[in-house]
C-alpha cells in the first residue's frame, strides 16, 4: 500500500511541475491576445467591436493563470481551509499505515484521503486550470456553452484540492450512532 501512496504522490507532483509552466504560457497568451483584441475592437470590421467587454475579461482570465496559486490559495481561505500552495509542490510525509487499524471507519477515510493529498491538491489544480481555461473560451466566443460549465469546474476543482479537509467536515457532520 506505501508503494500506491507513494506512486500517486509522486504522479501528483508531476502533475503540478507540468501545470505551474502551463498556467504561465497560457496566462501571458491570454494577456498578449486580449490586448491584441482590445487593440481590435476600435476597428468596426474585427468580430471584437461588437463585444468590446471580451478582451477585458480574457485578460482577466489570464492574470487568473499567472497567479492560479495566489487565487488557490484564495478560494481554500474562502472555503475555511488550512494549507497553501506554492510553484514547486512536489513533496509529501511518509504515512503511518498501522495507525488506520486503530481507527474508526470515518476516520480512516478521511485519514487514507489524506495521505493522498499531493494527488488531490494536484487534481484540483488541474481542474482549477481547466475552469478558467473555458471561460476565456466563453469570452472569446469559441465555446458554446455558457458561464455554468467554468462555475461548475473550478468551485469543483477548488473542493478537490482539498478534499480531505472536506471529508473531514463532511464525516464529523454524519451522526456517531450512539
Amino acid at each position: 500500500m506505501q508503494w500506491f501512496i507513494t506512486f500517486t504522490n509522486r504522479v501528483g507532483g508531476l502533475v503540478f511541475a507540468w501545470l505551474g509552466p502551463m498556467c504561465l504560457i497560457a496566462g501571458m497568451a491570454a494577456i498578449a491576445g486580449g490586448a491584441y483584441a482590445l487593440w481590435q475592437s476600435a476597428n468596426p470590421r474585427s468580430p471584437w467591436f461588437a463585444r468590446k467587454w471580451a478582451p477585458a475579461c480574457v485578460m482577466m482570465f489570464g492574470f487568473m493563470l499567472v497567479g492560479l496559486t495566489n487565487l488557490l490559495n484564495l478560494t481554500g481561505a474562502t472555503l475555511g481551509t488550512t494549507g497553501s500552495y506554492g510553484v514547486g509542490m512536489s513533496s509529501y510525509e511518509q504515512v503511518n499505515i498501522g495507525a488506520w487499524a486503530n481507527m474508526t471507519p470515518a476516520q480512516a477515510f478521511v485519514a487514507v484521503l489524506g495521505s493522498f493529498w499531493l494527488f488531490w491538491a494536484a487534481t484540483g489544480a488541474a481542474i482549477c486550470f481547466r475552469g478558467v481555461m473555458a471561460a476565456i473560451g466563453v469570452a472569446k466566443g469559441t465555446r458554446r456553452h455558457g458561464w455554468g460549465v467554468p462555475v461548475v469546474l473550478f468551485v469543483s476543482g477548488s473542493l478537490v484540492a482539498r478534499i480531505d479537509q472536506v471529508a473531514a467536515s463532511l464525516v464529523n457532520l454524519l451522526p456517531t450512532g450512539s
